[in-house]
This record gives C-alpha cells, structure tokens and sequence, in this order.
C-alpha cells in the first residue's frame, strides 16, 4: 500500500485514529518501529527508556511525524531507520525527557527536516 507514487495521497485518505499511535513503554529499553502512515507519536509517562525508529526516508517523502510526551517524566531516543541505504543524512538522534517535550520531522526522500523542535 506505502512506498508507491500515492502514499501522501494514502496517508491523507486514513482517518487519524489510523494514524496515530500510542507508546506506553513497558519494559527496558523498548523499539518502537513507526509505520509510514504513523504520523503522530504519542509517549505516555514511563519509568523506562524507549526508542523510536522513523520509517524508511524515502517512503516517507513529504510527510510530516510529529512525536510528543503527553505528561510525566521520560527518557524517549527518537532515531534514524537503521538501513544504511535508506538512511537518512547527516541525522543526529533526538532526545526527549520532560512533559510536553515535542518534535516535528519531515521527510524530504533524502533527509529528515526538523520542523520544530520544543525539547526542553
């Protein structure tokens, strides 16, 4: 269904329910694979640490993800797909710790782009 010419017409055609998700780490050192479609990445609060893996930055070319911790403490390491080939360039990981902490990504098909970024 992703990866085509049409994923941003795809993407947009999902209601947001389809497109957001919900972290609630539960466990040491939890990885969190986002999907293309997953644009909205909500962390509860957790005592542990958790990774999110972008998707893919050519599958995802002109979408936007926005990742934010809705209360409480955190430790969440927002990260690069981990393929050399479609890895994004010159990425630098992103740490989030406080409530509130958000970040805003978008995919150019070559690199991520910090939209904003409101980490304390």
């Amino acid at each position: 269904m992703f990866g085509t010419l049409n994923h941003l017409k795809e993407a947009d055609q999902l209601p947001p329910s389809k497109r957001t998700k919900f972290v609630v780490p539960t466990g040491s050192a939890q990885v969190v694979q986002l999907a293309v479609y997953e644009q909205f990445v909500r962390v509860t609060d957790s005592a542990y640490t958790c990774t999110i893996v972008l998707p893919p930055v050519d599958a995802a070319a002109g979408l936007e993800y926005n990742i934010s911790c809705i209360s409480g403490s955190y430790d969440v390491t927002i990260t690069d797909y981990p393929n050399g080939f479609t890895g994004s360039r010159d990425w630098s990981d992103l740490t989030l710790t406080a409530a509130e902490d958000q970040v805003t990504l978008k995919s150019d098909g070559i690199g991520w782009i910090i939209v904003e970024n409101k980490a304390t």
